[in-house]
Formats: C-alpha cells, sequence, structure tokens
C-alpha cells in the first residue's frame, strides 16, 4: 500500500500536509454520502424527478471520489480527473436546474 500511495506523491515533497490528506478525505467523504443518496432513490416514486436528483448527486459525489487524480496524478492524470470533475459538477448542475421544472414538486 505504501508504495502506491508515494507513486500519486508529489515531485520533490519529502512530507505530507493538509492539502495531500484532503483529496483523499474528500473521496471519503463523498463515498460515504452515496448512500443516503440511493437511499432517497430508492425510497422514491422513481420517477423522472427522483432518477435526476439520484444522477446528479451521484455526478457531484463522483467528482469528488477522483479527486485525488487531480492533486497527485501525473500532469496527463490531472487533467483528465479535473476535466470529469468539471463534467461532473457541470451535470449535478443541469439535474438539479432540470428538477426545478418538476409542476409536482410543490405539492
Amino acid at each position: 500500500m505504501e508504495k502506491a500511495i508515494f507513486r500519486w506523491r508529489r515531485y520533490g515533497k519529502s512530507t505530507w500536509s493538509w492539502n495531500d490528506a484532503s483529496p483523499f478525505f474528500e473521496a471519503g467523504i463523498n463515498l460515504a454520502w452515496e448512500v443516503p443518496v440511493v437511499a432517497a432513490y430508492l425510497d422514491s416514486d422513481k420517477k423522472t424527478n427522483a432518477i435526476l436528483e439520484c444522477t446528479g448527486n451521484t455526478m457531484f459525489n463522483f467528482g469528488g471520489v477522483i479527486s485525488f487524480g487531480s492533486t497527485f496524478g501525473p500532469p496527463n492524470v490531472a487533467l483528465v480527473t479535473l476535466i470529469a470533475q468539471v463534467v461532473c459538477n457541470l451535470g449535478y448542475g443541469a439535474m438539479l436546474f432540470a428538477t426545478s421544472f418538476d409542476p409536482k414538486k410543490d405539492q
């Protein structure tokens, strides 16, 4: 395990800091937060609004889970991870925006 972590360390750094640990905490929190997302979907009517909410929240959580790649990955991995995070966040926003058009939402 230690060798795998050292492969992801930034070149030239000899100590760990909060900036190094933060992406791993982010990944853990987003993984844990997926449980209530799935539970809410399973408890819903499974219609369009529930699907949009589940998809949007899952996209947001996935963007957090992959955050270590943009911090520790080599430049090509960091770039792909960053692009994926932007796409996930745009998808999250689009899904939540789409749920605002549900005419039954306020009833």
